[in-house]
């Protein structure tokens, strides 16, 4: 007897609770794979650009992945007018950093606090005032992804007039949770016998507040050395329905400002028998980036002061 009332007290918990869940309203998390920035680097309010001669001073930055792709062994440095302003600790000048990008279940990305301890050696004795800059420059890897619907169309004569779909423009705006953002696809299908080759002009930009860098310049741009050259390249793949597509440029050069032009052409043709189909055209980028931000700090010394 007893076993038969714990078992309808269960039954009635169990029923109570599904009607509580069928009653809400599910939420779904947001879409993310939006916007054009990936790390955003801010000096806080609270770094004290005005200091005394002899001074130690904290710097704080806030780090934030504002786009959807990891950043993996980022590399960060501060830019110091050393006669003037050095790091108490010489380590922390340079660091390494990983940042998690947005998803759908952490919609804000990875948030980072960095700080810095630098100090006033001294001023020369003809200068009460002197205004200097701290530079802070990040670099790192970065990716963009792009699923591009596009009309795989063989009837090129139009003959079917009720066909699912045809290969025209698609314009792409907003971003696609990077900086370096694909804008626009333009479909085309060449002839190949009875059948047809797809060939897709990609535009791709940059419009982040940051410069795109080739991927083996990124240590090198952050870091100590004079002699790299920071070209503006990103890594080009693109498929359609699993097949890798031959792309030109490879490797695409990018001009501040502009659209750059890359042609990618399928080796596999399409006839009749598929007919005039939907798909998606995955593009993705690989590049280096860069993000820079600067504090005007202004060191003073006091009347009288004597020298360090």
């Amino acid at each position: 007897m007893k076993n038969g009332v714990w078992l309808l007290a269960i039954s009635l918990l169990l029923l109570a609770a599904c009607q509580f869940q069928f009653g809400q309203q599910t939420q779904m998390p947001p879409y993310i794979a939006t916007g054009t920035q990936a790390l955003d680097a801010r000096f806080q309010p609270t770094s004290m650009n005005n200091i005394y001669m002899c001074q130690e001073a904290d710097l704080l930055l806030m780090l934030k992945n504002l786009g959807t792709a990891d950043i993996e062994n980022g590399v960060y440095s501060f830019i110091l007018e050393d006669q003037v302003i050095q790091p108490t600790q010489k380590r922390e000048r340079q660091k390494t950093f990983n940042l998690e990008g947005k998803s759908q279940y952490n919609p804000t990305g990875g948030i980072q606090q960095v700080a810095l301890k630098v100090r006033n050696p001294g001023l020369p004795s003809q200068l009460e005032v002197y205004d200097t800059p701290v530079i802070f420059q990040a670099c790192y890897d970065y990716e963009t992804y792009a699923g591009v619907p596009v009309c795989i169309d063989p009837d090129l004569r139009n003959l079917n007039p009720q066909k699912t779909c045809r290969a025209q423009l698609t314009s792409l705006g907003g971003g696609q949770g990077a900086p370096v953002a694909v804008t626009r696809v333009e479909p085309s299908m060449t002839p190949d016998g009875p059948n047809v080759k797809p060939t897709f002009v990609i535009y791709v930009q940059n419009l982040g507040n940051g410069r795109a860098i080739s991927q083996d310049a990124v240590e090198a741009a952050c870091g100590t050395s004079e002699t790299a050259t920071l070209e503006s390249r990103v890594d080009v793949n693109v498929q359609l329905q699993d097949e890798q597509l031959d792309c030109t440029p490879r490797q695409a050069r990018l001009e501040e400002g502009k659209e750059t032009r890359i042609v990618c052409r399928a080796g596999k043709s399409y006839g009749q028998l598929e007919g005039t189909f939907s798909t998606i055209l995955e593009v993705q980028l690989d590049y280096g980036y860069m993000n820079t931000a600067v504090l005007p700090v202004t060191i003073t010394r006091l009347p009288g002061q004597p020298p360090c």
